[in-house]
């Protein structure tokens, strides 16, 4: 019983590759025509991520840079930053990173990574924090937080673009675009331009604003692509 099991299993594999050899060969000689069809979209920024580092060697000693912790969170906190949502330590071991810096001397550090909504917002909380002597605040990255929903919609588009262009091409000869025979992505990625030099100067702009009349500040946008490589019958 175990044997003849084995052989049917045999059998049953080798019909379908057979199968599927033939199935190689109808494709392979099959006429097609194959075009790559491109899309992109900019995109604006809604996710500022900002780097924000309090050490001991700004502030003279550890209880001085204990205090100007607590002075950040409450200077965040009057501007509208949730804490607890949008602020993160970014070194999980320990409440404050020691460095050695000679035999016995050690410096203590703490780096924060805000998540803002905005380049306005962004302003604010440099602009806050540069009043109460922070100045060791950066922009680490930009993001969407639609950029999943806007890959699909791009890759959707892309191969539509495709289809176009083959059915364009065989107009052009006298003949028909079939169904598609084979589809590949070929490149899925996006553009972010240097943010800093762009929000600097439109943060220069704003400074004799108060924190809470910033004006309305933009990043340069990110720029999505989608490129997607299909093949058609030729009818």
């Amino acid at each position: 019983m175990r044997t003849s099991k084995i052989i049917s299993l045999c059998s049953l594999l080798l019909a379908s590759l057979f199968l599927f050899d033939i199935d190689a060969q109808t494709l392979e000689n099959t006429p097609y025509i194959e075009v790559t069809g491109k899309a992109e979209r900019d995109i604006v920024p809604d996710e500022i991520y900002l780097s924000i580092s309090l050490s001991e060697s700004d502030y003279g000693k550890e209880s001085s840079l204990i205090a100007k912790e607590k002075q950040v969170l409450k200077t965040l906190e009057n501007i509208g930053i949730d804490i607890q949502k949008q602020l993160s330590v970014k070194d999980l071991g320990s409440n404050f990173k020691k460095y050695v810096l000679r035999k016995n001397e050690v410096i203590l550090s703490k780096d924060y990574e805000l998540k803002t909504a905005s380049a306005k917002q962004a302003a604010q909380v440099m602009m806050a924090l540069e009043a109460i002597g922070v100045s060791k605040v950066t922009v680490d990255k930009v993001d969407c937080s639609q950029t999943e929903k806007y890959r699909d919609e791009l890759r959707v588009e892309a191969i539509k673009n495709a289809k176009q262009k083959a059915e364009q091409l065989c107009q052009a000869i006298g003949q028909t675009c079939g169904k598609a025979i084979y589809i590949v992505e070929q490149n899925y990625g996006h553009r972010v331009y240097n943010a800093m030099p762009m929000f600097k100067a439109s943060l220069a702009r704003a400074e004799s604003a108060d924190v809470a009349s910033v004006p309305e500040l933009a990043f340069e946008s990110i720029t999505l692509e989608s490129s997607i490589l299909v093949r058609f019958s030729l009818e």
